[in-house]
């Protein structure tokens, strides 16, 4: 999301610029600067409220199947 965002805003940078407006790249350049920084503090937040999942031995023993998922298809995990 934070990929578009940039991208949007050099693309109407570049039109304005193209239409002849002038537009300072300071402000662009703020702009990018602020966004990652409150990506970061998002990011940082979400990691602390939300605790890891902890998969019983059981979903271990099917994410760790080579091949896919035990229950579909052909490619079955053999047990044993």
């Amino acid at each position: 999301m934070l990929a578009l965002s940039f991208l949007l805003l050099v693309g109407v940078m570049l039109i304005g610029e193209g239409m002849h407006f002038h537009i300072p790249k300071g402000y662009v350049y703020f702009a990018m600067a602020f966004s990652v920084f409150v990506e970061m503090l998002n990011t940082k937040i979400r990691r602390r409220r939300i605790p890891p999942l902890k998969l019983s031995n059981a979903m271990r023993n099917e994410v760790s199947c080579p091949g896919g998922y035990p229950d579909r298809g052909p490619m079955r995990c053999k047990k044993g």
